[in-house]
């Protein structure tokens, strides 16, 4: 991961003239780039018969 942000730093930089980038207009790219780096987030659902009760039981 760090190989290649630092390569789209360096590909984001030339674009600028130099050794910088501008956060303005390049952080949201190098931050895609590490994005697609991570697992994507799992959020575990409740599914146990106790759960079944409690939603049902609640008057809407």
């Amino acid at each position: 991961m760090l190989a290649d942000v630092r390569v789209a730093f360096d590909v984001l930089a030339s674009h600028w003239g130099g050794d910088t980038i501008r956060y303005r207009y390049d952080f949201l790219t190098l931050l895609r780039v590490v994005k697609a780096h991570l697992k994507t987030p799992t959020i575990p659902g409740p599914t146990t018969e106790y759960w079944r009760f409690i939603t049902e039981s609640i008057p809407c």
